[in-house]
């Protein structure tokens, strides 16, 4: 009697491929710009920390990386990476995995593949179920991200700085920030599915008949410009909240953190650490979707 090989994937179900691929995915982006997303968190926090008398410790991004590398080692340029990736690989997965299992719910009948529109909303809702899930877990690694000179506070790994905001500020202090980040998410996801699933129907292909993957790196790189031009000023909400107990200004909610921002620091205030971070988003982006495209390839 002759028997086949099984292909060791087919243990998996294909919504737990899709959930592996974008954790993968996720880790593998986030951990490629880790120096440029801890400075962005810091350029987005540093005004809402320091003393009204207080310089700047971050300046220009040459400066402010010189500065981290002394006075932390090379090691503090990934600072926060672990808690990231703790909470990117859920984050991505579910993100990647929820477009996947919208798209059949939304085609139409006679439809090929979803329209631009329907994309965008089946990569916002993939956005906003990633973030529901995930949210705490960004809380802490932008806690651990910011030096313990700005927050006074000193937070010995993932755990232990859980442990203590609970402690301090309750199970609702892991949900700072959650309104304006889920509202910034939606768009922010959407634009990214739907720019580069859009674009990849004009990828050429390779000589296996599949799409060029530096072609879809490009593509990548065009929907995270678009994604965080359009969802910025929330992410930076995000992160004031996040750090609002542990200073003197507060918020009382969205609409009075938008109205302090703009009266305090112009429209201006809305994109700081812009630039660092659309460094970041990026290349980031690329390598998020074409990671994924390559680990679809070798295990779906």
């Amino acid at each position: 009697m002759t028997t086949t090989k099984s292909n060791d994937s087919s243990f998996f179900s294909k919504d737990t491929k899709h959930l592996l691929c974008g954790g993968v995915a996720g880790c593998t982006s986030r951990t490629a710009v880790a120096p440029l997303e801890r400075l962005k968190i810091l350029y987005q926090v540093q005004d809402v920390l320091k003393t009204s008398n207080e310089p700047k410790q971050y300046g220009s991004m040459l400066q402010s990386l010189r500065k981290i590398i002394v006075e932390e080692g090379w090691k503090g340029l990934f600072k926060g990476n672990g808690a990231n990736c703790v909470r990117v690989f859920p984050y991505t997965a579910i993100q990647f995995a929820m477009f996947e299992k919208m798209r059949p719910l939304l085609l139409s009948e006679g439809e090929k593949d979803l329209s631009p529109l329907k994309k965008l909303l089946a990569g916002s809702v993939a956005g906003v179920a990633s973030v529901i899930v995930t949210y705490p877990l960004d809380f802490i690694r932008a806690r651990i991200t910011v030096p313990d000179s700005m927050s006074g506070i000193h937070y010995n790994g993932i755990w232990h700085a859980l442990r203590m905001t609970v402690q301090q500020e309750g199970i609702q202090g892991l949900y700072r920030g959650m309104s304006p980040t889920v509202v910034g998410i939606a768009p922010y996801v959407g634009l990214n599915f739907m720019v580069f699933e859009s674009l990849r129907q004009t990828a050429p292909l390779d000589d296996s008949g599949r799409p060029d993957m530096l072609f879809l790196l490009g593509c990548g790189a065009v929907a995270g410009a678009c994604g965080q031009s359009a969802a910025y000023p929330f992410d930076l909400m995000r992160r004031r909240f996040q750090m609002t107990a542990l200073s003197a200004k507060q918020y009382n909610g969205t609409m009075d953190a938008v109205k302090t921002i703009y009266q305090q620091e112009g429209i201006r205030g809305f994109y700081k650490g812009l630039v660092p971070n659309s460094v970041k988003v990026i290349p980031s982006i690329a390598v998020m979707f074409v990671t994924n495209e390559a680990m679809k390839r070798w295990i779906m």
